[in-house]
């Protein structure tokens, strides 16, 4: 029946222990160290709920997983697992399984900690090989689409590979809003292992994590890897070894790559690499940049963006709504349909995503009207002397884009009675950097170009003389439209909104 009508399990906030075994013919028993979490296809698991106090569906606001509050599924049998997990002699080899086709089933708000993989044999699970010493948090074996979300895999231990988590054969397993943090393994992939398997990581932080050999983050042996907006760092001895083909698409790595050859490659997007040079597809020199200068406080595992990290609206929308967005149209920024960060904050607070798994703070420039409400745009003022918060044309804002973004945040209700009126300077503007960049001009705001900076009233600008010039050749190659922009003006709710002595060009609706 869950074929048609897929079983929902909600669990309350506690700790958890596997109480049966895993093995096929003994799943009905007590197998100790052999007992784990089985994922069954299409059976939905959803943890963080608190009855006592009314968080009783998945409308409301979930407890966040973490080692210490929510719902966390623990291996250590014993319950004494100390610092630097001693006592875990007998604390089971797995915690969750995932193995062969689980249709749509689903893990959701868990935290996945004290598990010791160090059994040599192996054991069937639905007649698949579950190996005793790899994948000791999660262990998924050729196992299609399992969905991870909103998961804590933390302090797990593998003898050999996979201390986080380990995915092997022909899985496609997709991680979102995950933490895979202090967890060992004894040979590869602390963090995680990949072996011919294809995974998806959304959201995802991987630091803190050891290896005895390779790959401290990540050890991709043979797999097709996607890593979207996701943060390694900070793990030993290196963050990846690549030996399978890997994407990154607004990814953090930092902490060094190995490769097993030159032959094996990884495609880089809009990504900061520590150490890499490489500027080519909106990629970040990271050349002079330190670990400090990105992350918060990396040296006590604060891995959000610090107040101007270069990760900081340095992101591709167009890929991160490829990864999530299920084929539908890309929705205005600050939409609830591009999801939260990893931290839970709003997923676009700034012009573009942010690279990571964090979303840091807008790089919003805070601006004032003058005292009859008009913001003051000039593509060509002088930001050594100007303050830039927009009220005269002696403390212009250089970009229009970021006059329109202030308007849209701040949505000020006086605006429906007396409109807002942003005064544009003679210039060329762009809406951004991507190509699915736009002004998007909010309500009740009145866009005025022609302007040559010296005009005190409206009916002085002569926008033929001054001309304004809204451009979507991003790339500056006019001859090529390749590059341009598809939209180059949009409206949002275009109550009153008005765009007035403009020249329009090089729009490429592709």
């Amino acid at each position: 029946v869950f074929d048609t009508q897929l079983l929902q399990i909600y669990v309350a906030k506690g700790t958890y222990l596997p109480l049966y075994n895993a093995a096929d013919g003994n799943y009905t028993a007590d197998g100790n160290r052999d007992n784990a979490f089985v994922m069954v296809k299409n059976v939905q698991l959803y943890g963080g709920f608190d009855p006592d106090n009314g968080i009783t569906n998945l409308t409301h606001q979930r407890i966040t997983p973490s080692t210490t509050q929510g719902t966390i599924l623990s291996g250590d049998l014993n319950n004494d697992d100390g610092a630097n997990f001693t006592n875990n002699s007998e604390n089971t080899h797995h915690i969750l399984i995932s193995v062969n086709d689980i249709g749509n089933a689903v893990l959701d708000g868990f935290t996945i900690t004290g598990a010791n993989a160090n059994r040599s044999s192996s054991i069937a699970v639905y007649g698949t090989g579950v190996f005793g010493s790899e994948g000791a948090g999660v262990f998924v074996q050729n196992s299609s689409s399992p969905k991870l979300t909103n998961v804590n895999i933390t302090k797990n231990k593998a003898d050999a590979s996979g201390g986080g988590i380990r995915i092997g054969d022909l899985s496609t397993p997709i991680l979102t809003n995950v933490n895979i943090t202090e967890n060992t393994a004894g040979s590869f992939g602390g963090g995680m292992r990949i072996g011919n398997s294809s995974p998806t990581l959304i959201n995802t932080r991987i630091t803190g994590n050891i290896a005895g050999n390779l790959g401290g983050g990540i050890f991709n042996g043979s797999g097709y890897a996607t890593l979207m907006n996701t943060t390694i760092a900070e793990n030993s001895p290196s963050a990846i070894h690549a030996g399978g083909w890997t994407y990154w698409d607004n990814t953090i790595v930092w902490g060094g790559i190995t490769r097993p050859g030159s032959s094996i490659t990884y495609t880089t997007q809009n990504c900061l690499i520590e150490g890499s040079s490489n500027t080519n597809n909106g990629n970040i020199s990271a050349v002079g940049i330190h670990t400090t200068d990105v992350f918060t406080d990396p040296f006590n595992g604060d891995f959000t963006l610090k107040d101007g990290s270069p990760a900081i609206d340095m992101g591709s929308n167009q890929l991160y709504w490829g990864a999530i967005g299920n084929g539908a149209a890309i929705p205005p920024l600050h939409d609830d349909k591009w999801g939260t960060d990893l931290a839970g904050d709003m997923r676009i607070s700034g012009i573009s995503i942010d690279i990571g798994a964090f979303e840091g703070e807008s790089q919003m420039i805070p601006l004032i009207p003058d005292t009859n409400n008009i913001i003051y745009v000039d593509i060509n003022a002088d930001t050594s002397t100007s303050n830039l918060n927009g009220n005269s044309w002696t403390n212009a804002v250089p970009e229009l884009a970021d006059a329109l973004f202030w308007a849209k945040i701040v949505k000020d209700p006086t605006w429906a009675t007396t409109p807002l009126q942003i005064w544009v300077a003679a210039g060329t503007y762009k809406p951004g950097m991507l190509e699915t960049s736009s002004f998007q001009i909010p309500s009740n705001v009145t866009i005025l170009g022609g302007f040559s900076t010296t005009e005190t009233n409206v009916n002085e600008r002569n926008w033929t003389t001054n001309p304004t010039i809204l451009s979507g050749d991003l790339d500056n190659s006019d001859s090529s439209n390749s590059g341009d922009a598809h939209s180059i003006v949009s409206f949002l709710n275009d109550d009153n909104a008005v765009l007035d002595g403009f020249i329009i060009e090089y729009g490429y609706a592709d």
